[in-house]
C-alpha cells in the first residue's frame, strides 16, 4: 500500500464522506491484553528528545492463538532489528529474551508528502485522503469491562510483532518444573507436575509475552512539549506531557497499548540531568577551567568537555546559582527509587511505581527545577488534621522558581476541598496529590493519575483582589482534584459514558463551592448557567451522542462541561421528590466508595445506564423519561404560561405550553466564534439531536395569596398532554377573605423594620417585605428623585387576588418562563422572595420592561440595598443605563441614579472626586466595579454618550488614589479605561430616529471641539497607562491588552483613524503571550489579516511559534478573520453605477446656467438602487444565516477581492501547513481553512526523473588480459522517435533493417484519472550534487516503460513513487543470422574472469557458442550478415583509430561498424545487470574501477552467460517495470535509441546529449545538469476526457 492511497479496510456502507470515498473501518479488536507495562525514559534537554525502552507484558485470551502483535507508536524512532520478545509463564520467564521480526510504519508520516507530488495549496483534498487515517476516530467503542476476555482496540497498531516462530523458541528453551512431592499424596503431585509439563508444548504455554521495544522521539510534534530549551526563549527550561480526549497522544510519548480500557499495572524510569546547568550544557566556571573535580569514566568526561564547548557558542544567560538548581522529576504514582545513574553522575534516576491500575492516557510525568510547596502543611487547620487522621490528603504544589507564593495563595482553598471531599463522598484514591504549574499550556488543567498540571496564567498573587478571577480560578482547580475522585479512579466504560464522570466531578466541586462561597452564589451561578445553555443547546447533539465528538475541539467540551452538571443539578432536585426522597450525594458517595475498595472492573468503571439504575434504585422510581429527555434527547424546554384567578371556582387557572419546537425553527444568525464550530460539525456529521417537543416531569408553584402566605403546589407535566402541546391545571385556592391582605401585609412591614431597627438576632432573619424598602424617607426620595406606585396602582394592586406566583419555585428544570404576571407582582417578587433564583427572574423580567422612572427607582434601591446578593446588585446596575427617560430632577434619570450611587458610595459628600481606594469589601467592589461600565452605556437621543458621563469617567481615571490600599487596582483601572473607550463609542441608531434639525441644535449646544478636545484627552490617558505598563508590569499586563482593547474598539466604530502600527509594535517573539495574541485579534478584527505582509507573518507566527498555546490561540483568531470575510465585514464597498440621463421636460426652456449647480448634479446622477441592490441586500442577510452562503461567500471574496496576490495567499497557507512544528489536530485545522479558501484544483503535475542513459569509453593505453572500460551517465530530455534505416557501405554485407515499433504503441487507452504525459510542460530540475551515477539499466525498452508509467495513472487513487520507473538504454545481444535462441535455464554462478553482460533482470539466458571460423556462404550461397553494432562516444575517433589497426572493418563518418568477435576478444562485452531495490527503482553503481563493467549505447556482441555474481549487485531475480514476469519479458529486439542525426564533427546527435552538457568527459562522475520530467494528472469532469496526445 502506498504512502498516498488510504487504507484498504473501508466500511461496509456505502455511505461516502466529503472525499467521496467510502468512510474507514475501526482497527479490529486484538486477542490480547496488557498486564503490565514497564517504561525506561532518559531526557535530553538541548537535543529536544526523549529515548528509552518499552518493555509490555501482553497475554492472549483464552483458547485465542496469537499470529501477530499491533502496539501503538506514533512520531517515534523505532530500533525494530533489536525488538526482543520473551515467553513467561506466570509472569516468569520460560526462556532468555531473543530478537523477532517486527515492522514499524509511523502514523505521522502521512503528515508530509513526498516531494515530487508537488503539491500546493488548492490540492487540500488530496492531502485530506493521504490524511484519513489519522483524523478517523473510533464510531464503535469497545467497552472498558472484561477486557481480559474481549481484548484490546490498538489506534494505529504501526508495530506489528510477528509470533510464528515462537513455537521452535519455546521448544528449544523449555525448562523443566522442578516440584517437591510430599508423602502424602505422590500420585496427584505427579499428575499436576506431568500436566504443567505437557503444557508447555501447548497453546496455552505461551499466553504471556514480555516485549521489549526501543525507541527514540527526535522532531516531537504532539505528547511533550519542552520549555525554555532555546536561547531565544525567556522561560525556565522545563518539559511536560500534553494530553488530549482523544487515542492517539499517549503513543506519541511512548510506545504501548493507546486504549482508554486497557488498564494495567504501570512502573516508570525517568533518567535527566541534576542540575539545570547540566540539563542545557552550561557547567560551572570552575569546571569550565578544569577544576571540576574527577569523572567516572572517559563517556562522562568527553561528555563535560563537549557541554563546554557548547556553553561557549550558547548562552542561556544563566546565572552561577541558576545552573545549581536542582531538577526535579514529576511522575503519576509514588516514588519508588532514586539514585544517581553510575555511569554518569551529572544524572539521576527516579523510578515511580502507581499503586492501581490505569490506561496509558491517564499517565504524565514533567521534569524541571520546580520548587516544591507543602499546600496542605500551610492551610490545614490542625484541628481539621487531627480529625481526619489516616484519612488527610498530603496536596503539595510544584512551581518554577520564583512563584512560590503565587501557588501558595492560589492553592488556598485546595486542602479545605480534599476534606470536604474525603467527609462528604469517599476517600481519595490514592497515595498523595500533586499539583504542577508550568508554562504553554493550552488547557488551564489536565487532571491524570494522582497528579494534575496547571497553567501559569491562572497564578495570581495575594494583593490581586477580583471575585472573578477568584471564584473562577478555584473552580478549575477544586475541579482537577475532584477529578480524581471521578474520571481517574471512576472511569467511563465508552466514550459516550463521559458525561457521567464529567457531570459527577463538576458537581462536586459546585457544592463545595456553595461551602466557600454560599448557597446565595450557588444558586446564582446555577441560574445563570442555566440560561446559557438554553441559548446555546439549539441544534446540538445529546449528552449522550456529544462524547464521540469531544475531540473536534474545545468548543465541544465546553458544552458539555455546562451541561453535564447542569443535568445532575435538576436530577438531584428530582431525586429529592422520589418516593426514598434521597439525593444525588448519598449515590456519588455510594458510587465512589465502592470504586475506592471494589476488585472487579465493574466497580471503578461505570456507563449511562448503570448509573441510572443506580439512581433508580435509591430512589425507587423510574427515571426513563429523565434519561430519554435530558440524556439522549437534546434541547431545553421554554415555557409560555397564562395564569387566571376563577372567582367562582376559587382557583387559579393555569395554562401550560411549551414552544421549543418552534423556537428552533427560527433562523439563527452565524456567530463568528461559531463559525468553525459549525463547519468542522457538518464535516464529520455532527447532526443535532432531534428536538423534544414535550419534556415532562414534577414542577413546583409556589403562589403568595392575599394574606402573604405562600402555598405550594406539586403538579405534574403528564406526556399525554404532548399531542396538544399544552396542559391545564386548576389550582385551589386558601384565602378565603382578600380584606385581611393589606392589614397584614402593614403589620408584617412594620414588625420587619422594627426588627431591623433595634438589631439583634432576629434582624438577619427579618427579610419579608423588607428587601429594597431603602430611601423611604421624604428626603431620600426628594434627593434621589425616586417615585413610589401612583394610587391607581396601589388599588389595583389591593385587587387582586394574589401578590405573585412563582413557577418551577425550587429550580427543578433548565428553561426559560414566560408569564402574563403584572409588573407589581414581579416587583413583589424581587422585594420579598428571598431566593435569589427568584430575584433573579425578576431582573431578567426588568430588563424586557420600558424605560420609566418608577423602574429606575426600584433599580436604583436595589443596587443601593446591601442585603442583595451582590449579583443582583450588578444585574441592577447593568439595567439603569436603559432608562434614559426624564425625571423631576433630571432629563436622564437612569444617569443620576448611577452618578449619584457611586457618588455616595465611593466619593467625598457632596461631589464625585473619589475617595481613597478600599477594596477590602468584596461586595462593595463589585459594585463599585459594574458602574462606570454601566455610566459609559448610557445615551441620549443622538446615540452618544453624555458629557458628563464622559467627565465623569475620565475624572475617575485621573484622580484614582491607590495609595493605603493593600490590594491591587489592576482589574479596576482597566474596567475604568474600558468604560471610557466605550462611551466614546456612538450607538448605531437607524437614520429615521435622529433628525437634522436635532443633530444641529445638538452640534451648536456643545460647541463643535468638545468631543474633539475630550477624545484627545482620553486617548492620553490610555496611552499613560499603556505606557505605565512597561516599566510597572500589572497583572499580566492587563493595562496592556486593555488598552489595545480600547484601540481596536475605537478604530472598529470608527472614531479613531486604523492604524495598524499601534499593534504591530507588539507582535515580536519577546513579548508577553497574551499580550501578543490580543495584538493579533485586534488586526484581524480591524480587516487587516489579508494584508500582503501581515497575512505571511500571522501564518508564519501561527505554525513556528514554541508555545502551543499561542498557536492554539491564533488558530481561533484566523477562523474569526474568515468568519469576518464569509459575512461581509471586510467587502470592499462597489462603486455605484451612474448613467447620464436627459433633462427633463420641465426644464426645458431654462438654460444650463439658470439651474443651480447642485439641482443639475442630482438630475445628471442616477443610483440603480433596484432589483440590484434589493439582491446585494439579500446575499448579505444569507451570509450571517446560512452557513452554505457563507462558504461560497468566502471562496469569492478571496477570488476577487484578493486575486492580485493570491499566490502569495495560498503559498502562505501551504508553507504554514509543512512545518514540522505543529501537532496533528493543528495541521487538520489549517488544512480545513485551506479548503474554506480555496477551491480544488482538477489538475496535478508529478515530477518524475527522466530516463537515463549510458556512455561508454575506454582508456587508450589498455592493460593485458583486462578490459578498462568507463560509464558517463546522461539525461534523455526528449521522446524516442522511430529509427530510420541505417546506410550500410559498400565493403560491408547488407544487413537487414529491424523495425522498431514507436514507445507508445501497444500503450493502453487511458481511462480516467490517468498520468498524461505532456511534453510541452516538461520541465528539467537538476537533482542534488551529490547523486552517484547509475548503471545500464536492466530494465524493459523504453516504450515498455512510458507503458508503465502511463498505468500508474491508471490506478486512480493509489499513485506511488515507487510505481514510477526510470526507462534507460539497454544492450541488448544480437542473434547471429540461421541460429535460434536456447530455451531459458536455471541461473549459473559467472566465472570470476568473465564479465556479467546481461540486460534483463533475470539470469541471462545461455545461448549456443559461435564457431570461431564461422561459414564463408550462407544456405542459400550468399554471403553471410554480419551484426552491427553502433558505439557512440566523445572520444570515438580515438578510440575507432586504435580500432582500426586491430579490425579489418571499415569505419563510416558517423559510426563505426564492428564485425562480431569471439567470445574471448576484448571488445565483445555485455553489460552486467544492476542491482534494483525492492521498489523497482535502479540503483546507481558505486564510483569505483573495479566494479565498473562494459556496455554499449544500442546494441552489444553476443556472449556466453555470467556465471558468477559481481562483487557488488545481486543474482536474485527483480521484477521488470511493466510487471510482467521475468520468463515471459525476454526481448529480443533491440530497443529504439535516439535517431542518428549526421554531424560535421562526428559526434553525437542531439537526441545523444555530448558528455561535457551532462558530466565529465569518460569521469564516470555524476551528471553536471540532473532533469526530471512533470506529469500532469487531470481529475475526471463530467465528460469523459478527451485522449492524451502521443509522446513521440
Amino acid at each position: 500500500m502506498s504512502a498516498f492511497s488510504p487504507p484498504p479496510e473501508v466500511g461496509g456502507s456505502t455511505t461516502l464522506d466529503d472525499e467521496g470515498l467510502p468512510p474507514l473501518n475501526d482497527e479490529p479488536i486484538r486477542p490480547y491484553f496488557v498486564i503490565r507495562q514497564d517504561v525506561f525514559l532518559e531526557v535530553n534537554f538541548r537535543e529536544k528528545c526523549v529515548h528509552g525502552k518499552s518493555e509490555i507484558t501482553i497475554a492472549n485470551i483464552k483458547d485465542e492463538s496469537l499470529a501477530e502483535i499491533a502496539i501503538d507508536a506514533r512520531q517515534s524512532q523505532i530500533d525494530v532489528d533489536n525488538v526482543e520478545i520473551e515467553v513467561l509463564r506466570d509472569t516468569r520467564p520460560v526462556a532468555p529474551p531473543r530478537k523477532i521480526a517486527a515492522t514499524y510504519n509511523d502514523p505521522y508520516r502521512l503528515l508530509t508528502y513526498p516531494e515530487h507530488y508537488n503539491w500546493n495549496a488548492t490540492h487540500h483534498d488530496l492531502r485530506r485522503i493521504r490524511m484519513r487515517p489519522l483524523v478517523h476516530s473510533r464510531r464503535n467503542d469497545a467497552a472498558a469491562e472484561d477486557r481480559e476476555a474481549v481484548g484490546s482496540t490498538p489506534v494505529d497498531g504501526s508495530i506489528r510483532i510477528s509470533l510464528k516462530d515462537l513455537d521452535e523458541l519455546v521448544s528449544t528453551h523449555k525448562r523443566p518444573i522442578k516440584i517437591r512431592v510430599p508423602s502424602s499424596n505422590p500420585v496427584s503431585f505427579a499428575a499436576e507436575s506431568s500436566s504443567l509439563t505437557d503444557s508447555g508444548t501447548g497453546s496455552l504455554a505461551r499466553r504471556e509475552f514480555r516485549i521489549t521495544i526501543p525507541f527514540t522521539t527526535k522532531n516531537i510534534r504532539d505528547g511533550l512539549q519542552f520549555v525554555g530549551v532555546d536561547p531565544s526563549e525567556f522561560k525556565w527550561p522545563h518539559l511536560y506531557t500534553r494530553h488530549t480526549i482523544d487515542p492517539g497522544t499517549a503513543s506519541c510519548i511512548f510506545p504501548c497499548i493507546d486504549d482508554h480500557g486497557q488498564n494495567c499495572a504501570w512502573s516508570i524510569s525517568i533518567k535527566f540531568p541534576r542540575t539545570l546547568g547540566d540539563a542545557l550544557g552550561q557547567p560551572l566556571a570552575t569546571q569550565k577551567n578544569g577544576a571540576n573535580g574527577p569523572q567516572k569514566g572517559a563517556a562522562a568526561a568527553a561528555a563535560a568537555a563537549a557541554a563546554a564547548h557548547d556553553a561557549d557558542h550558547l548562552d542561556f544567560g544563566l546565572s552561577e546559582e541558576d545552573k545549581l538548581l536542582e531538577m526535579t522529576a514529576l511522575c503519576s504514582g509514588y516514588v519508588a527509587d532514586e539514585i544517581i545513574d553510575p555511569t554518569d553522575e551529572r544524572k539521576k534516576v527516579v523510578t515511580f511505581d502507581l499503586d492501581k491500575k490505569t490506561s496509558a492516557q491517564k499517565l504524565a510525568f514533567a521534569v524541571g527545577p520546580f520548587e516544591a510547596v507543602d499546600v496542605s502543611g500551610a492551610w490545614r487547620p490542625e484541628t481539621d488534621d487531627e480529625k481526619l487522621g489516616a484519612n488527610a490528603l498530603k496536596i503539595q504544589a510544584f512551581c518554577l522558581p520564583g512563584r512560590a507564593e503565587e501557588t501558595l495563595n492560589t492553592c488556598q482553598a485546595l486542602p479545605s476541598a480534599a476534606d470536604f471531599f474525603t467527609l462528604t463522598f469517599a476517600r481519595y484514591p490514592f497515595e498523595e496529590y500533586r499539583l504542577c504549574f508550568v508554562d504553554d499550556m493550552v488547557e488551564d488543567t489536565v487532571p491524570v493519575h494522582s497528579l494534575a498540571f496547571a497553567s501559569n496564567r491562572l497564578l495570581f498573587p495575594e494583593n490581586v483582589v477580583d471575585p472573578d478571577v477568584e471564584v473562577a480560578v478555584t473552580r478549575k482547580l477544586v475541579h482537577s482534584l475532584a477529578t480524581q475522585w471521578s474520571g481517574i479512579n471512576l472511569l467511563p466504560s465508552r466514550r459516550c459514558d463521559l458525561w457521567v464522570v464529567i457531570g459527577i466531578a463538576y458537581y462536586m466541586a459546585d457544592l463545595y463551592l456553595k461551602k466557600l462561597c454560599g448557597n446565595n452564589d450557588y444558586r446564582f451561578r446555577m441560574k445563570t448557567m442555566s440560561d446559557r445553555l438554553v441559548d446555546l443547546d439549539v441544534d446540538r447533539p445529546s449528552l449522550y451522542d456529544l462524547g464521540q465528538y469531544l475531540h473536534l475541539g474545545d468548543f465541544e467540551t465546553d458544552f458539555m462541561r455546562l451541561k453535564a452538571p447542569l443535568v445532575m443539578f435538576i436530577l438531584d432536585k428530582r431525586l429529592a421528590k422520589a418516593p426514598a426522597q434521597t439525593n444525588l450525594t448519598r449515590i456519588m458517595s455510594r458510587i465512589l466508595y465502592k470504586a475506592n475498595i471494589g476488585e472487579r472492573q465493574s466497580d471503578w468503571l461505570i456507563n449511562t445506564e448503570s448509573f441510572r439504575r443506580v439512581c433508580e434504585k435509591n430512589s425507587k422510581s423510574r427515571l426513563e423519561s429523565f434519561w430519554k429527555q435530558w440524556v439522549y434527547g437534546s434541547g431545553c424546554p421554554r415555557f409560555d404560561v397564562t395564569q387566571k384567578f376563577n372567582k367562582k371556582k376559587l382557583c387559579v387557572e393555569m395554562l401550560l405550553r411549551q414552544t421549543q419546537a418552534r423556537t428552533a425553527k427560527d433562523p439563527r444568525e452565524l456567530d463568528k466564534k461559531d463559525f468553525f464550530r459549525a463547519i468542522k460539525e457538518r464535516q464529520h456529521g455532527v447532526s443535532g439531536g432531534e428536538v423534544q417537543v414535550w419534556f415532562t416531569g414534577p414542577m413546583t408553584i409556589r403562589i403568595h395569596e392575599a394574606d402573604g402566605t405562600p402555598y405550594e403546589h406539586i403538579v405534574e407535566v403528564k406526556e399525554d398532554a404532548a399531542g396538544a402541546r399544552q396542559c391545564k391545571y386548576d389550582i385551589p385556592y386558601n384565602t378565603k377573605y382578600k380584606r385581611l391582605k393589606r392589614s397584614r401585609r402593614q403589620r408584617d412591614r412594620a414588625a420587619a423594620q422594627n426588627a431591623v431597627d433595634g438589631g439583634g438576632e432576629n434582624a438577619e432573619e427579618a427579610l419579608l417585605y423588607c428587601l429594597g424598602d431603602v430611601l423611604q424617607g421624604q428626603e431620600d426620595v426628594q434627593e434621589w428623585d425616586l417615585l413610589d406606585w401612583p394610587p391607581e396602582m396601589e388599588k389595583r394592586m389591593d385587587q387582586e387576588s394574589y401578590e405573585w406566583i412563582r413557577m418551577d419555585a425550587d429550580f427543578e428544570w433548565i428553561c426559560t418562563m414566560k408569564t402574563n404576571s403584572e409588573s407589581y407582582m414581579y416587583v413583589s417578587q424581587l422585594q420579598q422572595d428571598r431566593d435569589v433564583v427568584a430575584q433573579q427572574d425578576t431582573m431578567i423580567y426588568l430588563a424586557r420592561s420600558p424605560s420609566h422612572p418608577l423602574v429606575s427607582s426600584i433599580l436604583t434601591r436595589t443596587l443601593v440595598d446591601r442585603r442583595y446578593f451582590h449579583g443582583i446588585r450588578t444585574m441592577a446596575c447593568s439595567q439603569l443605563p436603559r432608562h434614559g427617560v426624564a425625571g423631576q430632577k433630571d432629563p436622564m434619570i437612569g444617569l443620576y441614579h448611577l452618578l449619584k450611587t457611586f457618588s455616595d458610595l465611593c466619593c467625598f459628600p457632596g461631589a464625585h472626586t473619589p475617595r481613597p481606594n478600599d477594596f477590602s469589601d468584596r461586595k462593595q467592589y463589585m459594585v463599585r466595579s459594574a458602574i462606570p461600565l454601566a455610566v459609559a452605556r448610557v445615551r441620549d437621543s443622538r446615540g452618544k454618550c453624555p458629557e458628563r458621563a464622559r467627565r465623569f469617567l475620565l475624572e475617575q481615571i485621573q484622580l484614582n488614589n491607590n495609595a493605603n490600599n493593600p490590594y491591587s487596582d489592576n482589574f479596576y483601572i482597566a474596567k475604568l479605561l474600558e468604560a471610557l473607550a466605550t462611551s466614546l463609542i456612538p450607538e448605531k441608531r437607524p437614520e429615521s430616529e435622529v433628525s437634522l434639525e436635532e443633530t444641529a441644535r445638538s452640534g451648536e449646544e456643545e460647541g463643535e471641539g468638545e468631543e474633539e478636545r475630550f477624545l484627545r484627552e482620553a486617548l492620553e490617558e490610555i496611552e499613560r497607562y499603556r505606557r505605565m505598563d512597561e516599566w510597572a508590569n500589572s497583572y499580566h499586563n492587563i493595562w496592556t491588552i486593555t488598552a489595545l482593547d480600547c484601540l481596536q474598539r475605537l478604530m472598529k466604530a470608527g472614531v479613531v483613524p486604523p492604524d495598524p502600527l499601534d499593534f504591530v509594535q507588539y507582535l515580536q517573539d519577546e513579548t508577553y503571550d497574551l499580550v501578543r495574541i490580543k495584538a493579533f485579534e485586534a488586526l484581524v478584527d480591524l480587516g487587516f489579516m489579508m494584508d500582503e505582509l501581515l497575512f505571511p507573518h500571522l501564518l508564519r507566527t501561527l505554525s513556528t511559534d514554541k508555545s502551543p498555546y499561542v498557536r492554539h490561540q491564533l488558530l481561533k483568531i484566523f477562523s474569526q478573520g474568515l468568519a469576518g470575510l464569509a459575512f461581509g465585514e471586510f467587502s470592499r464597498p462597489r462603486e455605484p453605477e451612474t448613467q447620464l440621463e436627459p433633462e427633463p421636460a420641465a426644464n426645458a426652456g431654462v438654460s444650463f446656467m439658470d439651474v443651480d449647480d447642485e439641482d443639475a448634479k442630482d438630475d445628471m446622477l442616477v443610483i440603480e438602487a433596484g432589483d440590484k441592490e434589493t439582491k446585494e441586500r439579500r446575499e448579505g442577510f444569507e451570509r450571517k444565516r446560512n452557513l452554505d452562503a457563507a462558504l461560497a461567500a468566502l471562496k469569492t471574496e478571496v477570488k476577487e477581492q484578493f486575486s492580485q496576490h493570491q499566490h502569495a495567499i495560498q503559498k502562505a497557507v501551504w508553507a504554514a501547513m509543512n512545518q514540522d512544528l505543529l501537532g496533528r489536530t493543528e495541521v487538520v485545522t489549517l488544512l480545513e481553512f485551506c479548503s474554506l479558501m480555496f477551491d480544488a484544483s482538477d489538475e496535478w503535475i508529478i515530477t518524475l526523473p527522466l530516463p537515463q542513459r549510458w556512455k561508454v569509453s575506454r582508456p587508450l593505453q589498455r592493460s593485458p588480459n583486462r578490459l578498462m572500460v568507463t560509464f558517463t551517465p546522461f539525461y534523455r530530455a526528449e521522446p524516442v522517435r522511430e529509427m530510420e534505416p541505417k546506410v550500410v557501405p559498400k565493403a560491408v554485407p547488407k544487413v537487414v533493417p529491424k523495425v522498431v515499433p514507436k514507445v507508445l504503441e501497444g500503450t493502453p487507452k487511458p481511462e480516467l484519472k490517468r498520468v498524461i504525459v505532456n511534453p510541452n510542460k516538461a520541465k528539467l530540475i537538476k537533482p542534488p550534487p551529490a547523486a552517484q551515477p547509475r548503471q545500464p539499466s536492466v530494465s524493459s525498452s523504453t516504450a515498455a516503460a512510458a507503458a508503465a508509467a502511463a498505468s500508474v495513472g491508471a490506478e486512480g487513487d493509489s499513485i506511488t513513487a515507487q510505481a514510477l520507473y526510470r526507462p534507460v538504454v539497454q544492450a541488448q545481444a544480437a542473434t547471429p543470422l540461421g541460429k535460434t535462441e536456447a530455451t531459458s535455464k536455471s541461473q549459473k554462478r559467472p566465472r570470476t574472469d568473465k564479465i556479467n553482460g546481461g540486460d534483463d533482470p533475470s539470469p541471462a539466458t545461455k545461448r549456443p557458442k559461435l564457431s570461431s571460423k564461422g561459414s564463408a556462404v550462407g544456405a542459400d550461397g550468399a554471403p553471410p550478415v554480419r551484426k552491427m553494432v553502433t558505439l557512440k562516444h566523445p572520444n570515438l575517433k580515438r578510440i575507432l583509430k586504435d580500432a582500426r589497426r586491430r579490425s579489418q572493418s571499415g569505419v563510416s563518418k558517423d559510426s563505426v561498424h564492428v564485425a562480431p568477435r569471439k567470445s574471448g576478444s576484448p571488445l565483445h562485452v555485455r553489460a552486467s545487470p544492476a542491482s534494483s531495490a525492492s521498489t523497482g527503482h535502479t540503483e546507481r553503481p558505486n564510483a569505483g574501477a573495479a566494479s565498473v563493467v562494459a556496455g554499449s549505447g544500442s546494441n552489444a556482441l553476443p556472449g556466453k552467460p555470467a556465471r558468477k555474481p559481481l562483487p557488488t549487485g545481486t543474482s536474485e531475480r527483480k521484477p521488470l517495470p511493466s510487471g510482467a514476469p521475468a520468463s515471459q519479458s525476454t526481448p529480443r529486439a533491440p530497443p529504439p535509441g535516439p535517431p542518428p542525426r549526421p554531424s560535421s564533427t562526428g559526434g553525437p546527435s542531439k537526441a545523444s546529449p555530448t558528455p561535457s552538457q551532462v558530466g565529465s568527459v569518460g569521469g564516470g562522475g555524476p551528471p553536471a545538469a540532473p532533469k526530471r520530467l512533470k506529469l500532469v494528472i487531470k481529475k475526471p469532469g463530467n465528460q469523459p476526457p478527451s485522449r492524451p496526445p502521443s509522446a513521440s
